[in-house]
């Protein structure tokens, strides 16, 4: 079963026994230097079974695991949760390192608004990066993603993403 696919990957729901990619991505300072704090074992088993619990409530959205479909493996995680402003919705991705500038974020999040098109929910989807993360700016602005807006948070410029569905 899956979410949505590319070419090459399957973004499928997220199960308590994805805690090994869970670990690999929220307990790595290396993926989460532009996403928040790493996070210990203990802490990313907690933050997976809220994660599990929350996706009932965010169906069909959510937050997923990103498959390699040539061997099954999970690489990285997708997210489309709530923004902090009512009413919108936010994607993200994270990868684990060995997989970073192989162009697997342009194509799950091509996929991903192919996906979104289809189900009518949303018109419009947003992301938000670091002014710094210029890699991750280049995903969006690859998806059709324009700048939007940017407001400064915990001593942090974001830059806030808009791309019409």
């Amino acid at each position: 079963m899956y979410i949505f696919q590319s070419e090459h990957y399957t973004v499928r729901p997220l199960f308590a026994s994805d805690i090994e990619i869970y670990t690999a991505i929220h307990g790595s300072a290396q993926v989460m230097q532009f996403i928040r704090p790493a996070k210990s074992r203990e802490a990313c088993i907690q933050l997976i079974q809220e994660h599990i619990e929350l996706n009932k409530d965010l169906a069909p959205f959510g937050r997923w695991v990103i498959e390699e479909k040539s061997t099954g493996w999970a690489i990285g995680t997708y997210v489309i949760v709530p923004t902090y402003s009512a009413g919108k919705w936010q994607l993200g991705y994270a990868l684990i390192p060995e997989y970073w500038g192989k162009g697997i974020s342009t194509e799950i999040t091509q996929a991903c608004i192919q996906w979104l098109k289809t189900l009518s929910i949303v018109n419009t989807i947003y992301a938000i990066t670091e002014k710094e993360h210029l890699a991750s700016q280049k995903v969006l602005e690859k998806n059709g993603f324009r700048w939007y807006d940017q407001k400064a948070e915990a001593g942090k410029l974001l830059i806030w993403w808009e791309c019409a569905l």
